[in-house]
């Protein structure tokens, strides 16, 4: 799900929050 955030250009901080 993280990799979704990746493309969104969401930073990886967002990704772990997730």
């Amino acid at each position: 799900m993280y990799k979704r955030s990746f493309k969104k250009g969401t930073k990886p901080r967002c990704a772990h929050s997730n």
